[in-house]
């Protein structure tokens, strides 16, 4: 479309570079594009809308509506009577422009690109063209939060699969009233699938769209304080919800809430929290909209015909036959994509000649969702995702929309589950989570990734959207199709770093503190404080150990004598003694762990801080019941006392003594080698067996490790199964509760006996009228029917039964009933869904009313009859006398027993038998046409021979039982 000029100047210069360039002016100047859809009634609809818009609105309108593809349109003449804009019918490529209204032309498509419309022929049939769902989805990528949808009067569905993708991009939604409607079809399709953010008479729309628009046009960037409330946001959620939205990205979330404060007209994010606050309607649906529920069948077909062709044959590689193909599908939506997956497996599964099982789990945290996907009932727009073959194959068409075939249906099992908290699925074959982690941060990403691959089983495949990767886990999985993002898990660590990860128990609460002392005891211990005191003044320093040199008690200062080793504490003696202690401590202790008896060393020499002193060294063993106890005590000697004693020796007894000392210390090093030499010895040996025994015990150990890894993985992943199976089979049993009620209500409601027997003719099921028939009480279900007392006239009911069964065409019959009671009653073979022949289903209508009114009748008519003055006889169809009055008795000299019952052409010797009467008399009863002076000859008692003339005409319900009759009057003989 050429640049339109705005009065005498030049044309806008956004314009005219949009021209020159061909860029788009939506990517200079943000406004945004309103698309209105509508059908049937929807020229009405648009008159109202555009009557009442407001003219100077920076907007663009695209009018889209299901025109004849045969006949030019004058739709764009029409609007342009309504409206001051400029109103043109779409060409292709034109760029939409702000104050313009566009309107699509006949026998085309339309979408918009990069604020262009592009026109294409129109290539589905007029049944399965859906224009409205194909403009909002374009529409919803190129415009995003800009873009609006009205959807107006219209039957069908179109309109709704798109409003979704709009919706999820931050569009707003518009849906007519529907009782405003021409025809509500499309508005209340749009709003049964809760996806109508406004809901207002055509008329009303204009101005909640202007309020809209200011408040986008005057909203500004975000603010510091702004990022604070939008976490005052999801702290409310999570408060009222329990899922926690803050590591999903931010600008997403900021989006859905803008979007949820432009609806309700507030000023700024500070005013919708308060809004929130006291709304909880308000948090479930700001939930519902943070999830992005936005799917359809089928979604990127190149992707399922790589997982056909690729990932398939991966994961069936050396499969059996009959191998069970377990799949989890995360973040399914309302379920398309688990359904798309089901389809593509079974259609792999027939080209290759496989019959293999399939197991589908598909997650998703939205209940509603979880519920829709449950029903497996879709409108009918989605013939445009599937393909036409697998969508005679794979779906059953009901009125106006597609339901899902049972045994895909029964492939899937559908459950609620946060995918970020809760337990996983495990020994999976194929994962699918496709456009759910590009709305989460990094570290979440990374977590769910290392999720998908603990459940995977090595080699499994994991399928992300066309814009997801699995980034820095790369060390998880390996690419096998880059382009449509399919992923194999790798056999690694992985698998054991994140079982202990994520379900390692949590760790145990910190102990109590221990209480405090109490204070002084009421009666003072004078013994023990002397005990103390003379302890503490003439008792030399001391140290209690054990065998192994284990130090238990320190008594007074041992500075002198020990000193802490650098390091790690330890309470080993040997690694305390001072410099001139090691030796003797250690030949003292192995002595008295030898010999238990008292050992005193003297005149040992002890380095201590730069000085040398003096002390005598004693060892004495502790009397013990258990474990064997040494103390060491330490006494000082005075330097004055060692030189008197060694002045009063001579040299040589000094010399004598020393030779002794250190004889005895040899003797003491002899011993101790030997005696450690022979603990080593036996020390060795008992480590060699224990060594042996804990290598045993640690295979043992980790075989049975593994074994209760994989025992509690199969378990955690049943668990899961049973829970997801337990959520199916509970929502079906409310399925099954609802429609036993109503068949309940329905078969008592209509007050017709209904008796359902099983193909052994047992009483499987009936109603309360029932029991005026037969004798029925609760415990005779199971009974054979024929053991129950009937109402009724005698009549075996298994014998009729089974002739239905084996002829499979019904019975009726009219019985009667006690007290002159009547029935229809009809047998009818019971079918089940499957038309597989299980029994019989009787019902017996009362029909006693209709009986009595029947005889009234019949009463009546034989009155009239026998009043009328003229001979009449009254014929059934197959001209039988039924009745012959008085008048025709007379007449013809005969008897009732003579007339009544009988053939009407055998009367009086077949004189009545004439092929033109018998004619006119089987037209009489087939169509109704009644005739007039028909003459024949008749041979009368009493004058012979004379012409009588006929006159013939239908009575209907004269008979008995309420069928048709033939009244034949017959005029005086004519002279």
């Amino acid at each position: 479309m050429p640049v339109k000029s705005h009065g005498k100047g030049e044309p806008k210069k956004g314009k005219k570079l949009a021209a020159i360039t061909g860029k788009s002016v939506v990517a200079e100047e943000r406004f945004p594009v309103v698309a209105l859809g509508a059908s049937a009634g929807g020229l009405e609809a648009f008159e109202q809308f555009f009557k009442n818009l407001r003219p100077n609105l920076r907007a663009a309108f695209v009018v889209i509506s299901h025109l004849d593809p045969r006949h030019s349109s004058m739709l764009s003449e029409l609007i342009s009577r309504f409206t001051q804009m400029e109103v043109h019918e779409a060409l292709d490529g034109v760029i939409v422009e702000p104050g313009h209204v566009y309107v699509i032309p006949p026998n085309r498509d339309m979408a918009i690109f990069h604020g262009r419309l592009l026109l294409s022929e129109q290539k589905t049939s007029p049944g399965t063209r859906m224009p409205i769902d194909s403009f909002f989805r374009s529409l919803a990528e190129d415009a995003g939060d800009r873009a609006v949808a009205v959807i107006l009067s219209g039957t069908g569905t179109d309109g709704t699969l798109g409003v979704r993708s709009l919706q999820a991009g931050g569009g707003v939604v518009f849906v007519q009233e529907p009782s405003s409607a021409k025809f509500d079809g499309m508005p209340r399709s749009a709003i049964q699938k809760g996806l109508a953010d406004y809901v207002l008479p055509a008329e009303e729309i204009p101005g909640q769209l202007a309020t809209l628009f200011d408040r986008y046009l005057s909203r500004e960037e975000e603010t510091p304080d702004e990022a604070n409330m939008i976490r005052k946001v999801l702290m409310i959620i999570r408060a009222k919800t329990g899922h926690d939205f803050s590591q999903y990205k931010k600008n997403t979330l900021s989006r859905r809430i803008r979007r949820r404060i432009s609806i309700h007209n507030l000023q700024n994010i500070a005013d919708y929290v308060r809004y929130l606050g006291d709304r909880p309607e308000e948090v479930k649906q700001l939930l519902k909209e943070m999830l992005i529920n936005v799917t359809n069948f089928f979604r990127d077909p190149e992707a399922f015909e790589a997982l056909t062709k690729v990932a398939l044959p991966e994961i069936l590689r050396d499969k059996p036959d009959d191998y069970l193909l377990r799949v989890w599908v995360a973040g399914c939506a309302t379920g398309e994509e688990a359904y798309s997956i089901a389809m593509a497996i079974r259609e792999h599964a027939e080209e290759t000649g496989r019959d293999c099982k399939v197991q589908i789990f598909a997650t998703d945290l939205d209940e509603t969702s979880i519920a829709i996907a449950r029903a497996g009932m879709f409108p009918a727009n989605i013939a445009l995702d599937v393909p036409r073959s697998l969508l005679g194959k794979f779906f059953l068409k009901e009125e106006k929309s597609y339901r899902v075939r049972k045994d895909i249906r029964d492939e899937i099992v559908f459950a609620v589950q946060d995918v970020a908290k809760d337990a996983p699925f495990t020994r999976l074959d194929l994962v699918s989570c496709r456009n759910v982690l590009i709305y989460m941060e990094p570290e979440l990403q990374e977590k769910l990734l290392g999720l998908f691959h603990y459940s995977l089983k090595p080699g499994g495949v994991l399928l992300l959207g066309s814009s997801e990767s699995v980034g820095a886990r790369s060390d998880l999985f390996r690419t096998i199709d880059r382009k449509w993002k399919f992923f194999q898990a790798k056999a690694g660590a992985g698998h054991k770093a994140l079982l202990h990860e994520a379900f390692a128990a949590a760790p145990a609460p910190a102990k109590a503190e221990r209480a405090k002392a109490r204070g002084i005891p009421a009666k003072f211990d004078l013994e023990a404080t002397v005990h103390r005191a003379l302890l503490s003044t003439f008792a030399p320093p001391a140290v209690i150990v054990d065998t192994r040199g284990n130090i238990l008690y320190i008594h007074g200062d041992t500075a002198k004598y020990l000193t802490p080793a650098s390091g790690r504490p330890v309470v080993d003696i040997e690694h305390m003694m001072r410099e001139g202690l090691r030796f003797s401590m250690r030949t003292a202790l192995m002595s008295a762990t030898a010999h238990r008896q008292e050992a005193v060393y003297r005149n040992l020499r002890v380095r201590t801080n730069g000085e040398s002193i003096t002390i005598d060294l004693t060892i004495r063993p502790l009397p013990q019941d258990e474990d064997a106890l040494f103390m060491f005590t330490f006494q000082e000697v005075r330097e004055e006392k060692r030189r008197e004693t060694e002045k009063g020796n001579s040299k040589e007894k000094v010399e004598a003594d020393r030779f002794i000392e250190l004889e005895k210390e040899l003797v003491y090093t002899r011993e101790s080698l030997q005696a450690t030499a022979e603990e080593a010895q036996a020390a060795n040996e008992e480590l060699k067996s224990a060594n042996e025994e804990l290598q045993s015990s640690n295979e043992e150990l980790q075989s049975t490790n593994e074994e209760l890894e994989t025992s509690r993985e199969e378990l955690q992943s049943v668990n899961e199964e049973l829970t997801t199976v337990n959520a199916e089979l509970r929502s079906k049993i409310d399925q099954l509760s609802q429609s036993e009620s109503d068949l309940r209500n329905l078969l008592d409601g209509t007050g017709i006996a209904t008796i359902f027997l099983d193909g052994d003719f047992n009483i499987k099921r009936f109603n309360f009228s029932a029991t005026r028939i037969v004798n029925l009480i609760p415990s005779d279900v199971g009974r054979p029917i024929d053991d129950v007392t009937l109402k009724i006239e005698s009549i075996r009911l298994s014998e009729k039964a089974g002739e239905v069964i084996d002829r499979l065409r019904p019975f009726e019959a009219e019985v009667e009933g006690k007290d002159n009671a009547w029935f229809l009653m009809r047998i009818m073979p019971y079918r089940t869904v499957y038309n597989v022949i299980d029994g019989v289903v009787m019902t017996f209508a009362d029909i006693s009313e209709l009986k009595r009114m029947a005889a009234e009748r019949s009463e009546f008519f034989e009155n009239i009859v026998q009043t009328v003055r003229e001979p009449l006889l009254a014929l059934d169809a197959g001209l039988r006398v039924v009745m012959a009055n008085k008048a025709f008795l007379a007449l013809f000299h005969v008897s009732p027993e003579e007339t009544e019952g009988r053939s009407f052409i055998t009367l009086g010797g077949h004189e009545w038998n004439i092929p033109a009467l018998t004619d006119l008399l089987s037209e009489v009863s087939k169509t109704g046409k009644a005739f007039e002076n028909f003459i024949v000859e008749v041979e009368l008692p009493v004058t012979g021979r004379r012409p009588i003339l006929l006159n013939a005409r239908r009575i209907k319900a004269g008979g008995t039982d309420g069928s048709p009759l033939i009244l034949l009057a017959m005029d005086k003989p004519v002279p």
